[in-house]
């Protein structure tokens, strides 16, 4: 239910956010990583929708962790947004990757 929410009020990141640091990341030509980024954000979004690798995030959470900061309201975003930035941008290294 948090997913659809988070969907509806406008709150995730779009894919392309990452973009920059999962090129810098990948083992592609230099070529590869500028044609790459000079795709549209709207086509690297479409490609790899950021709601999808949350419904994956949300699977691999520490739950023990996150129940452990769930009284500490910055420790609990700063563990879910590491844990949803990292997803995304390893799904779109991944996506890019196989594009090539």
């Amino acid at each position: 239910e948090a997913v659809p929410a988070m969907v509806a009020d406008d709150s995730l990141p779009p894919s392309s956010d990452f973009l920059d640091d999962a090129l810098d990341r990948s083992d592609l030509n230099p070529l590869a990583k500028l044609a790459i980024r000079r795709l549209p954000d709207s086509l690297i979004n479409d490609v790899n929708p950021s709601h999808d690798v949350l419904d994956r995030v949300i699977d691999k959470l520490d739950l023990r962790l996150f129940l452990q900061n769930v009284d500490n309201q910055d420790a609990l975003e700063d563990q879910v947004n590491k844990a949803v930035k990292e997803s995304v941008r390893d799904e779109l290294t991944s996506k890019v990757t196989d594009l090539i």
